[in-house]
């Protein structure tokens, strides 16, 4: 696949804009979102998982907003939903390049699920004893690994596309070996596991751009279904990250949830080295 600059795919100077913005909004979603409940169930003096109406209110407010402020769109009529469907088991089928994406972003967007299903039990467990607004805080500093988004977007516009995202694999993997840094409860502990986070956020956010940019760069009469290809597999490797992270940590605690996050890009990234140099 050659490496088309994001700007030739949109036009003008929308380049990275268009993958970079989606994959940094929907991160910064998913942990605004956490963020949000944490703090509820502080104040409620329950468990976030007690705050649902707070984040269905958060939900639908997003979409009151979302509606106003994104351009309207209508789409060109063309095959019927039924085709359209069936029409995407093809793509999978003969697309290489959609399905290695898919394999290297559903291992880091299970990762990242499993990093933030555990490590709130972590925190609030007998090694650190925090409350829950203190867990909003720790998943706020987090939020700021989102700045991978434009950032992957401009070097793989420069024809970095595989450095940045052997980059990213080996960052997912190695935030995990960095939140292990340090004595479990101890100020050095926590800083590592604050940094992690930053790191993790930043690779999977960095992962998902290029990711984004390699498919669209597929075929543009494509694109969406391509598009929703990549996001459907990936969040099932999300689902699939939050309950083994869940059974491993109720099962040896963070130890092995965290061994777990490690070896899950580690895999991605040895297959990413059977790429052939023309992906």
């Amino acid at each position: 696949m050659r490496d088309v600059p994001l700007r030739s795919l949109y036009g003008g100077g929308r380049a990275s804009a268009c993958a970079s913005v989606a994959a940094g909004a929907l991160l910064r979603r998913c942990r605004r979102r956490r963020v949000l409940l944490r703090c509820v169930g502080a104040r409620a003096g329950r468990r976030p998982d007690k705050a649902h109406t707070a984040a269905v209110q958060e939900l639908r407010a997003a979409e009151v907003v979302l509606s106003r402020k994104l351009p309207q769109r209508q789409p060109v009529p063309g095959v019927n939903y039924v085709e359209m469907l069936g029409s995407m088991g093809h793509l999978l089928r003969t697309q290489p390049v959609l399905r290695r994406r898919a394999m290297y972003q559903a291992s880091m967007f299970g990762v990242f699920s499993l990093f933030w299903t555990t490590t709130p039990l972590y925190l609030a467990g007998p090694a650190f004893h925090m409350s829950q607004t203190g867990i909003a805080v720790f998943a706020l500093v987090g939020v700021a690994g989102a700045i991978a988004a434009p950032m992957a977007g401009r070097y793989a516009d420069r024809g970095h596309s595989r450095q940045m995202t052997a980059i990213a694999l080996a960052l997912g993997a190695g935030s995990f070996l960095l939140s292990r840094i340090g004595v479990e409860g101890s100020l050095m502990s926590l800083a590592a596991l604050t940094v992690a986070a930053v790191v993790l956020d930043f690779a999977v956010s960095a992962n998902l751009v290029i990711g984004q940019r390699a498919i669209f760069s597929l075929s543009a009469e494509h694109r969406s279904r391509l598009n929703g290809l990549y996001m459907a597999i990936f969040f099932v490797g999300g689902a699939i990250g939050s309950s083994v992270g869940a059974w491993a940590y109720a099962r040896a605690g963070w130890p092995l949830a965290s061994w777990i996050g490690f070896a899950l890009p580690a895999i991605a990234l040895l297959y990413f080295r059977t790429e052939p140099a023309s992906t």
